[in-house]
């Protein structure tokens, strides 16, 4: 199985890399499946995580979500119009799993595909939903033809798991539709202990260190981190901001800004980081406002001023 997502080109049959750096826009695919070739790899499923819509090419399209939207192309239009192409462009016969808050936006669907719907809350219109969900775990019931079952998510303690509450769900939808069997999927949810980047926690020099840099990281996901770092014991140091303004981009120091007056006071340090917020850095009024450059940088000034038992929140907009 390759997989082709921000975070590189991946052989996960064999766990290597092919390759990094590569952008996951529509078209990059062709540039990700040549290197596979020129890898010499042969495959029986491709997976990619696409930014901004949709070829139609696949076997099985995905609809993660169209919550929070977001102009794209210079400002010019949404990037839900962009996956509306999803549906529009999705060969004939081929499968299409939408999260619900899509199908409700852009209304009647094709007659031609196979839809399966999908939510993160309880909802029984759905092919796929949650009868329950907690910080502790959830059920996941499914509908689909004459396929129907549960599916046990259980307590996690490397990461948020409310975070991963769409990722599950959607997750399922996609393994359904590709028959796979509901034991197995369960046993992959057993196994799963959190995304680089993506609120996990981990133990560092004896503080706690919550992961939550990535390439879309925004000031919504930040306040949500800091609330489940606030449910840790321990002084919070927080790590913000961007390493660079083209990815994804960026993070606008407005909003920053905002964060910073907003939640100052419930952190006893704040690391801003990348060449926008130096600014911001600079004209605090907070002593304990600090500035780097990156990410690796940013980590090093919160070790240098947290001990044992102190949390660091890291949630740099970055590529991973």
């Amino acid at each position: 199985m390759i997989l082709h997502t921000s975070r590189g080109l991946e052989d996960r049959s064999t766990g290597t890399t092919i390759r990094k750096g590569l952008s996951i826009t529509p078209a990059s695919i062709l540039t990700a499946l040549d290197a596979v070739n020129d890898a010499g790899i042969e495959f029986d499923i491709f997976i990619a995580e696409i930014s901004i819509g949709g070829t139609g090419y696949a076997d099985i399209g995905i609809i993660t979500t169209i919550a929070n939207d977001y102009k794209i192309a210079n400002n010019t239009k949404l990037a839900s119009d962009s996956k509306r192409h999803m549906i529009i462009d999705a060969k004939t016969g081929s499968k299409l799993v939408v999260n619900n808050d899509a199908l409700r936006f852009f209304g009647a669907c094709r007659g031609d595909i196979e839809v399966i719907s999908f939510t993160d809350s309880v909802n029984a219109s759905c092919n796929v939903y949650y009868e329950d969900h907690d910080k502790k775990g959830g059920t996941i019931a499914y509908f689909l033809g004459k396929e129907h079952g549960k599916i046990h998510i259980g307590e996690a303690h490397d990461y948020d798991i409310t975070s991963y509450k769409t990722a599950f769900v959607c997750a399922t939808a996609a393994a359904i539709a590709m028959d796979i069997d509901s034991d197995a999927i369960e046993k992959a949810f057993l196994g799963f202990k959190g995304a680089q980047g993506r609120m996990t926690k981990k133990s560092v020099d004896g503080r706690i260190l919550i992961d939550n840099s990535n390439s879309g990281m925004d000031i919504r996901m930040a306040q949500k981190a800091l609330k489940y770092a606030q449910e840790e014991e321990g002084r919070i140091v927080m790590v913000l901001g961007e390493e660079a303004k083209e990815v994804c981009e960026g993070l606008d120091p407005s909003g920053v800004e905002r964060f910073i007056n907003n939640h100052i006071n419930d952190l006893g340090a704040l690391v801003l980081v990348g060449e926008r917020m130096k600014q911001l850095a600079a004209v605090a009024k907070d002593a304990k406002v600090f500035f780097a450059i990156d990410l690796p940088g940013g980590i090093e000034i919160a070790k240098s001023l947290t001990k044992e038992k102190d949390i660091i929140l890291s949630c740099v907009k970055c590529f991973r």
